[in-house]
């Protein structure tokens, strides 16, 4: 049987406070990152597999540098055309 740790469980192996810990599982659960090991319960409840720990865990080392504006979109290579006037 799977061992399962619960929203409080996470934050404290974590060391963060619970309710970042549920916003990244309602997150990583609709993007379709989590595992089916992980699920809610009774609305309100998450079961949390081992394995999706570490993902928590790279979502919130994640949030604060995309708050900061550290993470930005790759940076495309700008184009400039000159058209000169034609000859008279």
């Amino acid at each position: 049987m799977t061992k399962r740790y619960s929203v409080a469980d996470v934050a404290q192996m974590l060391q963060v406070d619970s309710d970042l810990v549920r916003g990244a599982l309602d997150h990583l659960s609709a993007t379709g990152a989590l595992t089916a090991e992980s699920f809610l319960f009774a609305d309100r409840a998450w079961r949390v597999a081992p394995s999706d720990v570490t993902k928590i865990q790279l979502h919130l080392q994640a949030r604060p540098k995309a708050m900061n504006g550290e993470l930005t979109p790759e940076k495309r290579r700008r184009v400039i055309r000159k058209e000169a006037a034609p000859p008279e």
